[in-house]
């Protein structure tokens, strides 16, 4: 148990951020209504220092080469982002849409579909050949912005899953 000063009232540790050699430090509660206070009377001053430091520190080529060393780093906080109730229905209701037009663009000849599995099965086989990962493409997108296509098989296409997430889901 530590004493906040702020408030004067004792609390576990864990509502007090660490700090190294300082013999006061506020609860967290204590301490962002002190910061929020600070920013109110000083907003001037703290958005000019966040701006100047954002230029001299501004590197894009940094976050890359930082995504590329760290990759765990960000699977983590993508996972615990999208663990979020809000995040999980929107991603939910985006894939029932998805399901939505691709049920209504299917083909209605059985034969197809057996054209469409093989297309499948061939992205499978690139992935164990090559060992990445590979994703069946629609050429024109289901539901693009300025066009829709159908779920047959002239309009599918096997790519790498790294042009596949840069095309999205525009018609090029």
């Amino acid at each position: 148990m530590k004493l906040c000063q702020d408030c004067n009232t004792e609390k576990p540790f864990s509502d007090f951020y660490f700090s190294k050699g300082r013999p006061y430090s506020p609860c967290k509660i204590c301490r962002k209504i002190r910061d929020k206070d600070y920013y109110e009377l000083n907003k001037e001053k703290v958005i000019a220092r966040v701006q100047e430091w954002s230029k001299t520190n501004k590197d894009p080529e940094y976050y890359k080469k930082h995504y590329f060393k760290n990759p765990d780093c960000y699977k983590r906080a993508s996972a615990k982002y999208t663990s979020k109730p809000h995040v999980k229905a929107k991603r939910a209701a985006k894939q029932k849409q998805r399901e939505f037009f691709k049920r209504a663009s299917f083909p209605l000849y059985k034969n197809w579909i057996a054209e469409i599995e093989m297309v499948y099965l061939q992205a499978k086989d690139c992935e164990l050949v090559t060992g990445e990962k590979y994703h069946v493409d629609h050429i024109i997108p289901l539901c693009g912005k300025n066009v829709c296509g159908l779920h047959v098989p002239w309009n599918l296409q096997v790519l790498p899953s790294d042009l596949n997430l840069k095309k999205g889901n525009r018609y090029e």
